[in-house]
Formats: structure tokens, sequence, C-alpha cells
């Protein structure tokens, strides 16, 4: 499945935007990654290898705080979250099937203002 690219892009008011990219390659590699205006970028990365480890990457420019939390269960399902501080919240979701089907959603669960 080597070159294979999946992405969903989410546009919002004032200009931000919000992307999650798939990519699948040789080993196995999927990152989530979140945008926001201003010049800040927050990126959740996660690798799947040989071995099903899984790194977790988190990059921020600014004062904001930012959590970003993977799990790997049974039947090759990933999360990816991402916590803005207070109650906004963005989601990455990765799932992975038998078929190597791939769905990426993104919610936002709050608008992100002021940022």
């Amino acid at each position: 499945m080597g070159g294979q690219r999946m992405s969903c892009n989410v546009y919002l008011r004032g200009g931000q935007r919000m992307s999650c990219n798939v990519y699948l390659r040789g080993e196995q590699r999927v990152s989530c990654n979140v945008y926001l205006r201003g010049g800040q970028r927050m990126s959740c990365n996660v690798y799947l290898r040989g071995e099903q480890r899984v790194s977790c990457n988190v990059y921020l420019r600014g004062e904001q705080r930012m959590s970003c939390n993977v799990y790997l269960r049974g039947g090759q399902r990933m999360s990816c979250n991402v916590y803005l501080r207070g109650e906004q919240r963005v989601s990455c979701n990765v799932y992975l099937r038998g078929e190597q089907r791939m769905s990426c959603n993104l919610t936002v669960d709050a608008h992100i203002s002021g940022i």
C-alpha cells in the first residue's frame, strides 16, 4: 500500500484550518496534524512498525498547553487526540481494519477562538 494518502480538511471561521492527514507507506506511518492560525502548529504523530511500536511526538509554539494521547487497542485501532486549553477539544481518529480501509475523522467539540 505504498504511496497511498488520505486526508480530510476542515476550514473554520476566521481563517482557521485544521487538517487530518493519513499516510500509508512501507513503514505504516500515520500522522495526525492540527494547524492553528498565527503560525502555531500542533502535530501528533503515530508510527506503527514491525513490533507495533507507537510513538507520539508533540510540537507546540506559544504558551498554550497541549497533551497528545495515543491509544492502540485490539483490531488495530488508533486514536490521536489533541486537547487545547479549556474545554476546547480537537480529535483526529484513524481506524485500520482488515481490508486496510481507513477513515479519517476530525471533530471540533467547541469553537476554537482566541488563538
